[in-house]
């Protein structure tokens, strides 16, 4: 019995954190073999592929041919849609932004901030809501807020980092965020088996 828990724990946590650490690798590799000038057009597959492999028993759109192929190649199809999106939003941002009065280079930047850190999570979020069965509860907008803020502050921590550190770290709030998006989709789509383990914890009701 005790050995049966711990193997559903084990299980649990291999599916929140192996994507993750998957995305997280992918980076890394990336930057080794001198892709990281270039990752934003490599990133949206990644992301589609990784969460299409490792979530498929969630995919809840019609089945025409092997469940498992269909929600890994609607993922990556989907991923890029946003991707696309995200791309249009960063255009429309620009343009409008262009007639504040601060001048067209940081006008451009903050575009790209907004963008990238809070725009981007936003579609993704809702985007894939469509296509997997994620609940959607009280606990799945405090996990989207956290991640959210915690976005924004990466984002806002880069223009800081970049001035302070070498090459090789002033890239690393670009490399965390596809690894943190990732880990949110698994927390949100795993959120019941987190509440009844923190029940099974600690005894009381969430």
């Amino acid at each position: 019995m005790t050995k049966n828990i711990f193997l559903e724990k084990l299980n649990l946590i291999v599916h929140i954190f192996m994507p993750m650490i998957v995305c997280l690798i992918t980076m890394i590799l990336m930057n080794h073999i001198q892709l990281i000038t270039t990752p934003l057009y490599f990133m949206p597959f990644v992301f589609g592929l990784v969460i299409g492999l490792f979530n498929f028993r969630f995919y809840i759109r019609k089945i025409f041919f092997y469940k498992p192929a269909q929600a890994i190649i609607v993922s990556v199809l989907l991923s890029y849609i946003c991707f696309f999106m995200v791309l249009f939003s960063y255009l429309v941002l620009t343009f409008f932004m262009n007639f504040s009065p601060i001048n067209k280079e940081s006008s451009s930047r903050m575009a790209l901030f907004i963008t990238i850190y809070f725009v981007t999570p936003l579609i993704l979020l809702i985007s894939y809501g469509y296509i997997f069965s994620y609940p959607k509860t009280k606990l799945t907008i405090i996990f989207s807020l956290i991640f959210l803020i915690v976005f924004l502050l990466i984002g806002y921590d880069y223009y800081y980092l970049k001035y302070f550190f070498n090459d090789n770290f002033k890239n690393l709030p670009i490399r965390l965020w596809l690894p943190l998006m990732t880990l949110v989709f698994q927390l949100i789509l795993y959120q019941k088996e987190l509440k009844t383990w923190v029940k099974a914890r600690s005894g009381t009701l969430i």
